[in-house]
């Protein structure tokens, strides 16, 4: 059974090439979770860096490793509104034929206050990204029926004519609307659609595989409990053809005396849908610590199946730094 299992996961990076890296920590890696969230944080230069390993101790060498870097500045146009620039970096690297792709896009956003007072701030943003992916896949460790004779592989035997790698063009769009109040309570919803000019990823020279457009929907809040004690519920749900992913949880944060510095811990499970019967289910349940001390953040998430894969385990790191500025009272949302 598990030789099985290693064989279905090493295989379902070819079966799955238009599937999207997405990150259990989502709020390390802002610019993939959606353009709209460009320049949006208090502070004026913002660095993010995610990593991810998926599925190590199943399949050791061939887990699924991804690295996203995000480098984003807001710029002031005028009392109630300002522009985001930034640039996404991501690469990933899946399975035993290294199916993976390096992603460079630049990210562009616009904010306007829809109304601001002393006691709550209100904001719609549109944002925008476009850039260059590049695919590629070791074919040496491609195996293919033609090289199968009598039940025996013989690797001498021509297989099948595939590319290494090509490059295509990328673009997404998103809209979020946030609302602030005072005492560290929040509201923020989100919608972006990733891949929208649909390129033809298919490995071979005539072949059509076009990239399925990915909806994601995103929303959370804070609710101040006292003065130094929060709850935030969030989630983000992710639809890329038949493939369906809920991320859902809550964390609680403690605010420290110094001002927005924090400590929070996390609980999130992960349901999807994606089984040939349609059947919903919580695929992991992921664990989570985060911190923002004088402009450095760091986490550290820890994530475990709860469906076939029972023993298989998955981690992200993350570390960020903002460069805070004197803009007066905190305008958005810690996310």
């Amino acid at each position: 059974m598990k030789q099985l299992l290693i064989f279905v996961i090493l295989t379902s990076s070819c079966v799955a090439i238009s599937q999207d890296v997405v990150f259990t920590n989502f709020n390390a890696s802002p610019l993939s979770l959606n353009p709209a969230m460009t320049g949006v944080f208090d502070g004026s230069l913002r660095i993010m860096a995610n990593h991810r390993n998926q599925w190590e101790n199943i399949i050791n060498d061939s887990s699924y490793k991804s690295y996203s870097l995000s480098v984003d500045k807001k710029i002031k146009a005028n009392e109630n509104s300002y522009f985001g620039l930034g640039f996404l970096g991501i690469t990933d690297v899946a399975g035993e034929t290294r199916l993976g792709n390096k992603q460079g896009k630049l990210s562009f956003s616009y904010t306007h206050s829809i109304a601001q007072s002393r006691e709550s701030n209100h904001y719609l943003i549109v944002g925008q990204n476009l850039g260059i992916t590049k695919r590629q896949i070791d074919t040496t460790m491609l195996r293919w029926p033609s090289q199968v004779v009598d039940g025996v592989f013989d690797p001498g035997l021509p297989g099948e004519d595939i590319k290494s790698g090509f490059t295509h063009f990328d673009m997404a769009t998103g809209l979020m609307w946030i609302s602030r109040f005072k005492s560290n309570n929040s509201f923020y919803g989100g919608l972006a659609l990733h891949h929208l000019n649909k390129s033809n990823v298919s490995f071979f020279d005539n072949g059509l595989e076009p990239l399925s457009i990915r909806l994601t929907f995103h929303a959370g809040g804070e609710f101040s409990l006292n003065n130094n004690m929060s709850i935030i519920p969030s989630f983000v749900y992710n639809k890329q053809r038949a493939h369906q992913l809920l991320n859902i949880g809550s964390e609680v944060r403690r605010y420290f005396s110094t001002g927005q510095n924090f400590a929070d811990i996390q609980v999130r499970y992960l349901i999807g849908k994606n089984h040939p019967e349609d059947i919903i289910m919580a695929n992991a349940m992921a664990f989570q610590v985060r911190s923002y001390i004088k402009g450095i953040s760091c986490g550290f998430s820890y994530e475990k199946t709860l469906n076939e894969l029972m023993r298989a385990s998955s981690f992200e790191f993350s570390l960020g730094y903002t460069i805070e500025n004197d803009l007066g009272p905190k305008l958005m949302p810690m996310f």
